[in-house]
């Protein structure tokens, strides 16, 4: 069964991987051309004051002009995101309106945002999901399926989740505490993470692939539209930080 599911992901993702980098690597060149103040599009009612560290920053969701959709961003747009953690923390010049700055987020750092997020993205309202391994459930109630428990065979009423071993935590993640794997299946869509800690240290192997839904998004709701939508992602990262 795990290897139907495993020849499945490597399918999925053997096309999304190509389509991504394809629009990540002509957004570099693309991107220039459709950034210009004059070509954005200002989205009505979207301007508003962000208090951080006791100043006023000014933040309005400006998108790409509509040839340059692959590439754009429909959440943040090109000045970021609108808490302003790109803006103040990470932005070279510190003004994310600066054309560096807008250049770096949109076209380097959050690249073809559109794309990996909509035109690959899973939107997760319309299946439901299971998960093979690395975490333990212990709320099985939204669904009407069943629930193996690999250990005993037991059935029960819930979630059709196999628990292999590993962790204990709900969602598996780089941080200490949460490390370990998860292997996720959503409609025709796959994830699998893995995050190894070396030791005791800060540092660890991370690998992540497919489309960034998690278990606890089974129950999530959310205000905005856009965010029941699970871009693909992928990441090989042999010593990140793991915090």
């Amino acid at each position: 069964m795990k290897i139907i599911h495993t020849l499945r992901a490597i399918l999925i993702w053997s096309i999304q991987l190509p389509v991504q980098l394809f629009f990540i690597l002509t957004g570099v060149i693309v991107v220039p051309f459709a950034m210009p103040w004059k070509r954005l599009r200002l989205i009505e009612g979207s301007s508003k004051v962000v208090n951080f560290k006791s100043k006023k920053r000014y933040w309005s969701l400006y998108r790409l002009p509509k040839w340059a959709l692959f590439w754009d961003n429909p959440e943040d747009g090109v000045l970021g995101d609108d808490s302003l953690r790109w803006w103040l923390r990470d932005c070279p010049t510190g003004d994310a309106r600066d054309w560096k700055c807008r250049y770096i987020w949109i076209a380097i750092r959050n690249p073809a945002n559109y794309t990996k997020r909509i035109l690959l993205g899973c939107d997760i309202r319309k299946y439901s999901y299971f998960g093979y391994g690395g975490l333990r459930r212990d709320r099985m109630d939204v669904l009407n399926c069943l629930t193996i428990n690999k250990k005993d065979l037991e059935i029960k009423s819930g979630f059709h989740v196999e628990h292999i071993g590993g962790v204990s935590s709900f969602d598996v993640k780089d941080k200490i505490g949460l490390t370990g794997w998860q292997f996720l299946k959503c409609g025709p869509y796959y994830h699998i993470y893995i995050v190894k800690r070396y030791g005791n240290s800060n540092r660890g192997f991370v690998l992540e692939f497919g489309n960034k839904f998690r278990l606890s998004h089974i129950t999530a709701e959310y205000d905005k539209e856009i965010d029941y939508y699970k871009g693909f992602t992928f990441e090989i990262n042999p010593f990140k930080r793991i915090d």
